[in-house]
């Protein structure tokens, strides 16, 4: 069977959750999360650490020249992989991470030039749909996982 899982849908709880980004800051800056249905009169607002909204601790593997690529690597049993598109990363799943590696191996890349991987000059790596797929299939095979 196959499901499609909104990211975003699987928040801790039943409440869903919106969340803004502070101007501040860049990448690890403040964040605001606004709960619904108040969202617009901006009630039930809670700070959270980018430590508390992405509790993991990335792995980095060699895909060679010495640039490196970061993942995340949580939980046992049958794995569930997590590729992003452009420009997200890994933090797009973090609510599917911690929801589903209760259950499950949960992998989630983060794409070279994308974020906590290295970022590269254009001279060192081309960023083509294929080289993606180059890496994602040899970090797969690293890491032992053949279907």
């Amino acid at each position: 069977y196959r499901y499609r899982i909104d990211s975003d849908d699987c928040s801790v709880g039943s409440r869903a959750w919106v969340f803004t980004k502070w101007t501040q800051g860049c990448l690890f800056g403040d964040w605001q999360w606004t709960g619904l249905p108040n969202a617009g009169m901006g009630v039930a607002m809670k700070q959270r650490s980018f430590q508390e909204e992405y509790p993991f601790t990335g792995k980095s593997w060699d895909r060679g020249n010495g640039i490196r690529m970061n993942y995340v690597d949580e939980g046992e049993g049958k794995p569930i992989i997590c590729v992003h598109g452009n420009p997200t990363w890994s933090f797009h799943f973090r609510n599917l991470i911690q929801g589903l590696s209760t259950m499950n191996r949960v992998i989630a890349v983060d794409h070279v030039g994308c974020g906590l991987s290295d970022k590269p000059s254009e001279a060192d790596y081309s960023y083509r749909l294929a080289d993606r797929t180059d890496d994602l299939e040899r970090l797969l095979d690293d890491l032992g996982i053949d279907s």
